[in-house]
C-alpha cells in the first residue's frame, strides 16, 4: 500500500530490508525482495545494528543531496537505522522522549535530521523518521491512480477488451490474464484485488 501511494506521487522509492543478520526472517521475505528488484526498485539488505559501517556505505550514495522519508510498519528497525545514519539522533530522541515522558523506542511523531558528513558529501541532505503504522490507507487514490502505480500493470493498461475494466473477472482482461500466466506476480495481483475491495 505504501509503495503504491509513493509511486502514485512520482516519488522515487528504495526498499530497505533491515535486520538482515536474522537469516530466517530474511529468507522468508527474499522472494518479495527479488520481486521488487525485478520491478526496478533499488533493494538494500542491511543490518544497522550488526554492520553499521556497511549499512552507511550502502545507503549513503542514495541519501546524498535528498530529503528521504522512512516509512514502514512498527518494529521494522527504522529508528535503529536512523541512529546508525545520524549518530546524534539517539541523543535527540532521548531528550525529546524525556520532555514528553514518552517511550524512547517507539517513534510517535515525525522528526527530520540533517545527515552528517561523510554521508551528505558537502550537500544539504535530510532523513525524516516517521511513526510506524499498522495499516496504510489508499482512499485518496482513484482506481486509475492505483492501476498506474502498479509498475507491472503499466505496459498492459489500455489493452483490456473493455475500457472500464476493473481487472477482476472481466472477459479479455489483459492484467488478469498476465497474472494467471505468471507474467504478473500472482501475490501482487491478489493484493491489488484486495485493495480494490477496500
Amino acid at each position: 500500500r505504501a509503495m503504491i501511494a509513493v509511486e502514485a506521487e512520482g516519488v522515487e522509492s528504495l526498499v530497505i530490508a533491515t535486520k538482515s543478520d536474522l537469516p530466517q526472517p530474511i529468507a522468508r521475505i527474499e522472494p518479495r525482495l527479488a520481486l521488487y528488484e525485478r520491478l526496478g526498485y533499488p533493494v538494500f539488505r542491511v543490518s544497522a545494528r550488526h554492520s553499521p559501517h556497511d549499512t552507511v556505505a550502502a545507503l549513503a550514495p542514495r541519501l546524498r543531496s535528498r530529503v528521504t522519508l522512512l516509512i514502514g510498519e512498527s518494529g521494522m528497525g527504522k529508528s535503529t537505522l536512523v541512529n546508525t545514519l545520524v549518530p546524534q539522533a539517539d541523543l535527540r530522541t532521548r531528550e525529546i522522549s524525556q520532555a514528553l515522558r514518552a517511550g524512547r523506542h517507539t517513534t510517535t511523531f515525525t522528526r527530520a535530521f540533517e545527515l552528517p558528513e561523510p554521508i551528505a558529501g558537502g550537500t544539504r541532505s535530510w532523513l525524516i523518521d516517521s511513526p510506524g503504522y499498522q495499516t496504510f490507507a489508499l482512499a485518496h487514490l482513484s482506481a486509475s491512480q492505483r492501476d498506474h502505480a502498479m509498475r507491472e500493470f503499466a505496459p498492459l493498461l489500455g489493452h483490456c477488451r473493455f475500457h472500464n475494466c476493473r481487472h477482476r473477472q472481466e472477459p479479455g482482461c489483459a492484467i488478469a490474464a498476465a497474472a494467471h500466466a505468471g507474467t504478473i506476480d500472482p501475490l501482487r495481483y491478489r493484493m491489488y484485488l484486495r485493495l480494490s475491495e477496500d
